[in-house]
């Protein structure tokens, strides 16, 4: 199972007493997760190396694939490449640069929170917000752990939130999801022989950095002008076929 195409999807999916206790921790790790996101979307010029890992979720140890990337970001827009996938994203534009099929898919800018490119995806209201999951919150001396539990009957099993204490970013996040629901985008299923129920994608940050860069590297003219309705790839990306994922865009 390709790990890129897991990625993709996985970022599409997007008594009395204990209950009030319960919705005073699902608050409180909600507002810690939305402060986070507030947090990326505001620091221009961050820039942080990710990492993904795919494993099975009774041998976490043993990694099946994985893959490496960097994303900078330019306050609600960023640049992000994973190996040969590049995302851009300024607030006009969402481009995507498939560099092995030549092709630039170029969509409507969003809210980085419902943008399933974004590392911070999974802090998106419907996913973080379900019926009937539970919510918790531990603690270490460095790490604080937000961590939220789904029903039997969810796509999800569990998503736990890493951050750093002392810098308030995020140093991982661990989905573990069941396998079955990794799908292609057509909406065939991904064969599942030889593969555990579960899943488990972990997404790690690191090497963070803050420099003083402009955001001329997220400007769309780099990548394509537009004439009317037209589109048309800029000489770098002369071979790239352009594909218009928004409507009347």
């Amino acid at each position: 199972m390709k790990l890129t195409r897991c990625i993709t999807i996985i970022m599409f999916l997007l008594s009395c007493g204990a209950a009030s206790a319960q919705n005073d921790i699902k608050k409180t790790v909600l507002q810690e997760l939305y402060q986070l996101q507030k947090r990326y979307s505001s620091e221009a010029g961050l820039s942080v190396d990710l990492k993904y890992t795919y494993s099975g979720e009774s041998k976490p140890e043993v990694i099946l694939d994985s893959l490496s990337g960097e994303i900078q970001f330019f306050g609600n827009g960023y640049r992000l490449k994973i190996e040969q996938t590049e995302t851009i994203k300024n607030d006009k534009y969402a481009i995507v640069l498939f560099g092995e099929d030549s092709l630039m898919y170029i969509s409507a800018s969003k809210n980085t929170s419902s943008d399933p490119f974004s590392p911070t995806a999974m802090i998106d209201s419907s996913i973080l917000n379900a019926e009937d999951a539970r919510y918790a919150i531990t603690n270490n001396e460095n790490l604080k752990y937000l961590i939220i539990t789904y029903p039997d009957a969810s796509p999800y099993k569990t998503i736990r939130f890493v951050i750093d204490k002392h810098t308030g970013l995020l140093v991982k996040s661990i989905m573990v999801l069941r396998t079955e629901f990794l799908t292609s985008t057509n909406g065939a299923t991904v064969e599942l022989q030889g593969y555990e129920a579960y899943a488990i994608v972990e997404t790690s940050f690191s090497n963070y950095k803050k420099e003083n860069k402009k955001d001329a590297s997220i400007d769309e003219t780099l990548f394509f002008t537009r004439s009317g309705k037209e589109f048309i790839p800029t000489e770098k990306y002369r071979n790239y076929k352009i594909f218009i994922g928004t409507p009347n865009l």
